[in-house]
């Protein structure tokens, strides 16, 4: 059974506090697919982009860079934006630029104070470094508000890239949006990147010997026509399923060397085009039917390209970027800096701890010595009273208290407060630990936290 009072205005708190969340992810775990769909990997979507400084040429959409694994963003866009946004006032000085100071007047007379806006992390003198020669290049990890909620927790950030030397650059941030590199690091490489076309197997053309060796055949085609990257190399060529191959090593009068990948030398017997696949001579390579391939089988084609990185070094706890913690924008603009790599390379990880303000809700239930020392609960009664009729026994609830209950010393026990709108709606209910006695003697407060 229960019993109701108001609350007034002066029992009701609202207090705001901030909680926070770690998050890990390396970059398998940036972005997902459709193989992903209802995992956690569909809800992360950290994202990098490269911005490039493309001065020498007016913007172009059909023949710009772009960039970004997520969403596609132009090189030229991405770096004029961040040099807008973050570091319009440090383009001449890492101190502020004097020149893009204009006056204004308040009160107390003229003062000087910067022109744009630059998101700056705290009223302490910044610091900010920005590239600004020809094809100077920076990189951005943009991590989306879902994960770190009104701002990333000041000193949480920390983002490592591991080289294919296994050198590792470790980052993370001071606090006042600085990032740092812990270590020292150095790099001369160059960066192999890789790109992988997949394609169908449709049918077999250009029988060898139909007659003294059939199923042998000069030509492959595809479902359908794929693209093949330009500047790069045919490294591999792959199967699926492997027993159903169709690849053979060596000449069609001997027809056993059949293989499902395709690496190294065997790749000199074979040429790729975008409708098919061919081969330059049958006594070295030729196409099989014996395994009995079927239409739909996948080939997948993985060409790598060489380029040449640069070289750079980095020393312990010097500066490489900033990190911008309520836009959840970690930029790096240090030249020493393998920003290309920074940017596409998969040996990344990612570690910050997010920040969201939640409001409790604290309501003071006061029990006053007079208020509630009765129950209404029929357990106190001393059970049902029954009486007879023409039409039969009924029973009906006794009127009489069992003794203990009818006694000075009687209080009864609160287990359970009850949260009602104005229309005695039940909205929430609080359980304590364990019953309370209510005084007859003092009042009773009893607070009630609510987290919303």
């Amino acid at each position: 059974m229960s019993a109701f009072k108001q609350f007034l205005a002066k029992d009701i708190k609202v207090v705001p506090f901030t909680v926070n969340k770690d998050f890990t992810f390396n970059s398998s775990e940036f972005s997902s697919s459709v193989a992903d769909t209802g995992t956690y990997k569909e809800f992360v979507g950290i994202d990098r982009f490269q911005g490039t400084n493309l001065s020498g040429s007016l913007f172009d959409e059909g023949t710009d860079p772009t960039t970004g694994a997520i969403s596609t963003q132009y090189q030229r866009q991405v770096y004029d934006s961040v040099k807008e946004l973050y570091y319009s006032n440090f383009i001449s000085s890492s101190w502020s630029d004097p020149g893009t100071a204009i006056q204004r007047e308040s009160v107390s007379g003229s003062i000087n104070t910067p022109s744009y806006y630059n998101y700056l992390s705290s009223t302490l003198t910044a610091s900010r470094h920005f590239p600004t020669s020809s094809n100077a290049t920076i990189s951005v990890t943009s991590i989306p508000s879902k994960l770190f909620g009104e701002y990333i927790q000041p000193k949480s950030f920390d983002f490592q890239y591991t080289d294919s030397s296994s050198a590792v650059l470790q980052v993370w941030d001071d606090g006042e949006g600085n990032l740092y590199s812990s270590g020292s690091y150095a790099f001369y490489s160059e960066s192999v990147f890789t790109e992988t076309v997949t394609a169908g197997f449709l049918q077999f053309q250009e029988a060898i010997d139909p007659i003294n060796s059939p199923g042998a055949y000069r030509r492959l085609e595809f479902i359908s026509s794929i693209t093949i990257p330009s500047g790069y190399v045919l490294t591999q060529i792959d199967y699926s399923p492997a027993g159903q191959t169709p690849f053979n090593i060596g000449p069609f009068t001997s027809p056993a060397n059949t293989t499902a990948s395709l690496q190294g030398s065997d790749l000199d017997w074979f040429n790729v085009d975008e409708n098919g696949m061919g081969i330059g001579n049958e006594t070295e390579a030729f196409f099989t039917s014996s395994n009995s391939p079927s239409s739909g089988d996948l080939i997948t084609i993985t060409y790598t390209s060489a380029s040449f990185e640069g070289s750079g070094s980095i020393s312990a706890d010097e500066n490489v970027g900033n990190i911008i913690y309520e836009h959840g924008m970690a930029v790096f603009t240090n030249q020493g800096l393998p920003i290309r790599d920074l940017t596409s390379n998969t040996n990344v990880t990612c570690s910050f701890k997010s920040a969201f303000t939640i409001y409790e809700t604290q309501y003071k239930c006061t029990i006053r010595e007079n208020e509630f020392n009765f129950s209404l609960n029929p357990s106190i009664s001393s059970g049902s009273t029954a009486y007879s009729s023409s039409l039969g026994t009924f029973y009906s609830p006794s009127e009489f208290l069992y003794d203990y209950a009818t006694g000075s010393y009687f209080s009864p026990y609160i287990s359970t407060i009850g949260m009602y709108d104005d229309d005695q709606n039940l909205l929430a209910v609080a359980k304590l630990s364990q019953p309370i006695q209510s005084s007859p003697t003092t009042d009773t407060t009893i607070l009630v936290n609510l987290d919303l």
